[in-house]
């Protein structure tokens, strides 16, 4: 039972890409953004999309355990390096942040989805008796849910 709450918690943790709408406008502010311009990087959430069954692969070939701390150490260094380069901590012109955002949600968006796919095929795998199908949704929508949850707490 303790390990289901650890992969809810980790899986969970995936939910936090999803909160570009509470940070969007402090994007407006500091580097002056128009609409479209942000539009542009939530576009490149979902054109990531298309290509996170490669996730599903990696964990598949190296291991869940692998797959889960590749996954998460891109993920805290794509988050950490946002903040940086939000914070102007790092040393780029402001037409070339847009450029990089972009490229750094696309690769966070691909990291996360390693997480899902290791609690996905770790919740499969051990518990055979129930459906993949059902053991997919429940994981999903998880991270829906915190991501709402982290959301109203903000």
């Amino acid at each position: 039972m303790a390990g289901d709450r650890g992969f809810l918690y980790t899986a969970g943790s995936t939910g936090l890409i999803y909160l570009f709408g509470v940070y969007s406008s402090a994007l407006k502010r500091q580097f002056g953004y128009s609409q479209t311009e942000l539009d542009s990087i939530s576009t490149v959430m979902f054109a990531a999309g298309s290509v996170t069954w490669s996730s599903g692969m990696l964990v598949d070939v190296l291991g869940p355990g692998r797959g889960l701390r590749i996954g998460g150490a891109v993920m805290a260094a794509c988050f950490l390096f946002q903040y940086l380069l939000v914070n102007r901590r790092i040393g780029l012109s402001d037409s070339l942040v847009l450029s990089v955002l972009c490229a750094s949600v696309f690769v966070q968006l691909l990291s996360s989805s390693t997480i899902t796919a290791f609690f996905s095929t770790l919740k499969a795998t051990y518990r055979p008796d129930e459906q993949p199908g059902f053991v997919v949704g429940v994981g999903k929508g998880w991270v829906g849910l915190f991501g709402a949850i982290i959301t109203q707490v903000y």
